[in-house]
């Protein structure tokens, strides 16, 4: 196992040429380098480590992004003092999702497997089902941390702000999404064309880092401008309501 990809799981969006295509994390012409762990506390605090490394750069890589995306200039002192507020907001959603996947996951599969028990052929209707749930709860959590991140809000505000605009822009995120995996997709084959040499794999990780950053900008730009849409549509709605007849009325 290339324990070093590890730093990239897909959680926060890090750009890994590595991880995206399961390469072992060599150059060609190298060997590569094995390290044995025996024991499985080891793995696993090498495991948690690595991960808890990867979200402090995924955030810190976002962070940058969107700190330039809502105030079109970088500064890094600034970031820094964000990040530990970030890792704590942001870490606390990916406990909390983990918990709620438990203690919804457990019953679930322990039905689907009774259910299997007297009908395969319902338990995969089931399942299917399941899935498109999960995928649909996924979607409108999809956000999160866009709304920590970009909005500095608490985990719970940025929850709503997520549901809200995705219920709002429902097909423009659809759009969004598949454009995102279609361009992401499609460079994954462009950037294997130059993984036969040692430069053609730095030419290929430069320009995959180049290609996701830009198109976690643009992830960022969409939320910061649906957010703002989704802002000014409750003022206007409160400036409607304060506006009704029986508001004056009854003041």
């Amino acid at each position: 196992v290339n324990v070093v990809s590890l730093l990239s799981l897909g959680i926060l969006d890090l750009p890994s040429l590595v991880a995206a295509k399961h390469l072992d994390g060599t150059l060609p012409g190298e060997g590569g380098v094995m390290a044995e762990v025996s024991s499985g506390v080891v793995a696993l605090g090498i495991f948690g480590l690595l991960v808890l490394a990867g979200l402090v750069v995924a955030l810190f890589y976002q962070s940058m992004i969107a700190h330039q995306a809502r105030d079109s200039h970088l500064d890094l002192s600034a970031l820094a003092a964000r990040l530990g507020r970030n890792l704590v907001h942001v870490g606390g959603v990916l406990l909390a999702l983990l918990i709620a996947a438990v203690l919804i996951g457990g019953p679930v599969s322990l039905v689907l497997l009774l259910v299997g028990y007297f009908s395969p052929t319902l338990m995969q209707i089931l399942i299917f089902v399941v899935g498109a749930l999960a995928l649909w709860v996924s979607l409108y959590l999809i956000f999160i941390t866009h709304g920590i991140v970009l909005g500095e809000e608490t985990p719970l505000k940025a929850l709503w702000a997520s549901m809200n605009i995705v219920h709002k822009e429902f097909w423009a995120v659809i759009i969004m999404l598949i454009l995102i995996r279609v361009i992401r997709s499609g460079f994954l084959y462009v950037w294997s064309l130059f993984m036969g040499t040692s430069p053609g794999v730095a030419v290929a990780i430069l320009g995959n880092a180049f290609l996701s950053a830009g198109l976690a900008a643009a992830s960022f730009c969409f939320y910061r401008d649906s957010y703002r849409a989704w802002k000014e549509h409750l003022a206007h709605l409160a400036l409607l309501h304060m506006d009704s007849p029986s508001v004056k009325g009854g003041s």
